[in-house]
């Protein structure tokens, strides 16, 4: 897999987690102060995004088509498991517990590979992209752990 192929991988991974907890915030419609903090959660993924793909086009074709020595799996793994919670988020009882315990594994996953891609950048506009990344994830778990502490929710410290 090249760079550019991962990289379209990442946008599709962030894309598919803005859906997850776009159906979280359709899903906890009847309690506004959710519903609002999972639109809010989307929101975000959209943007993370929108980075990377307007970070795409300054991969030079030399860098875009270098090929990864890792196994970029993982990726496609994430889709088809994004893909699996998202249609149990929408057709199964999915509690708001279960609903922040899975978007905190996801922000913890997104965060490592955010830092993965984050050690491919070669310019000062990647380093930094990838820097607000992952300030971003940061934050979100951040929030994650805020609002889960208003329903009684403890999620783990970092480890």
């Amino acid at each position: 897999m090249t760079i550019q192929e991962y990289l379209d991988q990442l946008i599709a991974v962030e894309q598919e987690v803005g859906a997850l907890y776009a159906t979280f915030a359709r899903r906890f419609h009847q309690r506004e102060d959710a519903s609002e903090f999972w639109q809010g959660m989307a929101a975000d993924e959209a943007e993370h995004a929108a980075l990377l793909t307007d970070i795409r086009p300054q991969l030079t074709p030399e860098t875009a088509a270098v090929e990864l020595s890792e196994d970029p799996a993982h990726l496609a793994t994430a889709l088809a498991e994004l893909a699996r919670l998202q249609e149990i988020a929408r057709d199964g009882d999915v509690s708001i517990q279960a609903a922040m315990a899975l978007a905190f594994g996801i922000e913890y996953s997104l965060a490592e590979k955010h830092v993965q891609v984050q050690s491919l950048a070669e310019s000062p506009p990647w380093r930094e992209m990838f820097e607000r990344l992952h300030q971003a994830d940061d934050e979100h778990i951040q929030r994650l752990r805020e609002h889960a502490a208003r329903y009684g929710i403890h999620l783990p410290e970092d480890v």
